[in-house]
């Protein structure tokens, strides 16, 4: 459906071609739909010339597919620039325990997360992720995107086991995600 959100996320099964993200983020393009994207590798190289509204890479492969050198937020912010380059709408770049610079043709910010103790780390991506589809579905500014992602992330690796935040718990770390204005593609 026109104005649909779709959300590519994973490594892909074996058997299927790596170009298959990119086919269907060009399938979802012609239906008027948006694609979100967070893979790696080659369908992640694919998928980004099929130019998805969001993007979320973490920095290795960031670093992997950009030949930049990710060590710190203006780097990270200099790499969304050259996806944005290619007609992505939206760079999510994860730096795990560092946060996330989520950038825009326009706007680019740095979301540190609190100190927090990290129990289990596993799935704070895709949480991150669902926390920045959530604020994007409210059509928050883009600061306030980052804040929820980063939230969400954090919420979820303090947690025990592979589990997500609940909303209050993902409140309250909100509350304490700093973010940062960065300049877009540059630093």
């Amino acid at each position: 459906q026109p104005g649909d959100l779709w959300v590519l996320a994973g490594s892909l099964p074996p058997g299927l071609p790596a170009s298959f993200y990119a086919e269907v983020i060009d399938l979802l393009h012609r239906s008027g739909a948006r694609a979100f994207l967070d893979t790696s590798g080659e369908p992640l190289r694919l998928g980004c010339a099929a130019r998805p509204a969001l993007i979320k890479p973490n920095a290795a492969e960031a670093q992997e597919l950009t030949g930049q050198v990710i060590d710190s937020p203006a780097d990270a912010a200099r790499a969304a620039g050259r996806f944005l380059s290619q007609g992505i709408e939206l760079v999510a770049l994860s730096m795990g325990a560092h946060g996330l610079v989520l950038a825009s043709t326009s706007q680019a910010v740095w979301a540190r997360p609190p100190a927090v103790v990290v129990t289990n780390p596993t799935g704070a991506g895709d949480s991150l992720l669902a926390g920045l589809v959530w604020a994007l579905q409210w059509g928050l500014p883009l600061v306030d995107v980052a804040r929820w992602g980063v939230a969400a992330g954090t919420a979820s690796a303090m947690r025990e086991g592979v589990s997500v935040g609940s909303r209050s718990q993902v409140e309250a770390v909100r509350s304490q995600v700093e973010v940062i204005d960065l300049k877009p593609g540059t630093a």
